[in-house]
This record gives structure tokens, sequence and C-alpha cells, in this order.
């Protein structure tokens, strides 16, 4: 198993409606549980910071090191 750090970039067109960006974050997460790219239901998503870019951060338990990678998305 493998602790993966995602940082999702936070785009103009949800800029200011924090509510509607963490909604679509949390369904894509909601996608990762349930094709088993991610393991756990508890996932946190936090504000974060990266390379001077404002968006949200989470971490996960995957079961391979590329489980997140777009070619295993449905």
């Amino acid at each position: 198993m493998y602790l993966v750090e995602v940082f999702f970039k936070q785009l103009p067109s949800y800029q200011g409606d924090m509510n509607a960006a963490y909604q679509a974050i949390n369904k894509l997460i909601d996608e990762w549980r349930y094709n088993g790219q991610i393991i756990g239901r508890e996932i946190s998503l936090y504000v974060a910071k990266q390379e001077d870019t404002e968006g949200f951060g989470m971490r996960a338990v995957c079961p391979e090191q590329h489980s997140l990678l777009p070619e295993w998305n449905n």
C-alpha cells in the first residue's frame, strides 16, 4: 500500500465558490474509492497551497503506486 498526497488546483470557474469545488472533488474521490483506486472511507480534504497556487489537498492510501493515473479512471 502507498500513501499518496494529491493536490487539486482551484480553477477560475470555482473561484470564490469553495463549496462547489469541494463537492466536485468529493465526487471524484468517491469514484476513486468505488473503482478501488483508493482504500478507506475517511478521506480528509483540506485547503492547501502548492508553488503559490491555492487549492485543495488530500492524503489517501492506494493499493498500487500508480493507482491514480488517468489510465485507470472509468
